[in-house]
């Protein structure tokens, strides 16, 4: 949504609220409690930054335990990569504005770095290989796939944040062999790139020291039935705005916080069907293949 048309965006699909009072609300205190919903790589993030800047008060709920096979974030391994059709991404991984560590209680400043290198900082690399990434199609690829790499290739190889030379163009086979000399077969036509500035994350394992970090810093987690919400409530505050001020379980416990911050990815319009006009759910198969002893 363009800045300049937010307010009367939000106004019209939100009546209720007192918009502008609601774009200016200042963060909470750090005694806050503070509830946040789902346990995946949003909450777990969510609750890992909160921690980190001495926020003391934060519970997450989650209907599983971490990692959790509802988390779109869970598998053995995610690509780490900053290459998409749509520049937004693009600059997303690349640059992310992160919190500084307040000077005050007014200081609120952020500190611009790298997200796929903050993957190699001690707190997170036994869970990042930066192997680099190489991707390409083959002679009989819909010309869909083909355009597809084309505009993830713009969006990156002139990109400023991008070290000096991250990408190589894969044009003959002796260039997938260079690169990946393992692959078998004629590999007659397939094109594409590698992009070095890129590899896999151990993505169940990254979940699970998140969790772990955020626990030793005093970040509370209440899992199962407990923590499976499945309705807000809410009271009128100042000015008519309503205020999310309870969250019920499945199985009627009731978890009370000053702010509440749902992270459920695609099962967020379960919680709050306004925004469903907002967020699609897509998905796709996955094959998993068990390999023999000597594969």
């Amino acid at each position: 949504i363009p800045l300049n048309h937010h307010d009367d965006w939000l106004s019209s699909q939100y009546p209720y609220a007192h918009h502008k009072m609601a774009l200016r609300q200042q963060p909470p205190s750090k005694e806050s409690s503070i509830l946040i919903i789902g346990a995946g790589v949003f909450g777990l993030s969510t609750a890992l930054h909160l921690a980190q800047n001495d926020y003391t008060d934060i519970t997450v709920l989650d209907r599983a335990p971490v990692p959790s096979p509802f988390s779109a974030g869970n598998d053995l391994n995610k690509i780490v990569r900053a290459e998409y059709e749509d520049p937004f991404y693009t600059n997303l991984a690349l640059v992310c504005s992160l919190p500084s560590k307040p000077k005050n209680n007014t200081d609120h400043s952020l500190d611009e770095k790298e997200a796929i290198d903050e993957w190699q900082t001690p707190f997170w690399s036994p869970y990042y290989r930066p192997t680099g990434y190489l991707l390409a199609t083959s002679i009989n690829a819909p010309q869909k796939a083909r355009d597809t790499i084309q505009k993830s290739f713009s969006s990156i190889k002139n990109h400023p944040s991008f070290p000096i030379g991250s990408f190589s163009s894969i044009r003959s086979l002796s260039d997938i062999k260079e690169y990946a000399p393992m692959l078998q077969g004629e590999l007659n036509g397939w094109k594409g790139y590698l992009n070095r500035y890129a590899g896999y994350a151990r993505a169940a394992k990254a979940l699970e020291h998140a969790t772990t970090a955020s626990r030793e810093m005093g970040v509370k987690f209440v899992i199962g039935e407990d923590g499976h919400a499945v309705e807000l409530l809410y009271k009128l505050g100042r000015a008519n705005t309503k205020m999310c001020v309870e969250v019920k379980a499945v199985n009627g416990l009731v978890h009370t916080a000053s702010k509440t911050i749902i992270c459920l990815g695609a099962h967020i319009g379960t919680l709050l069907p306004e925004i469903t006009q907002q967020v699609t759910a897509k998905s796709w198969a996955v094959a998993h293949i068990q390999l023999t002893p000597r594969e």
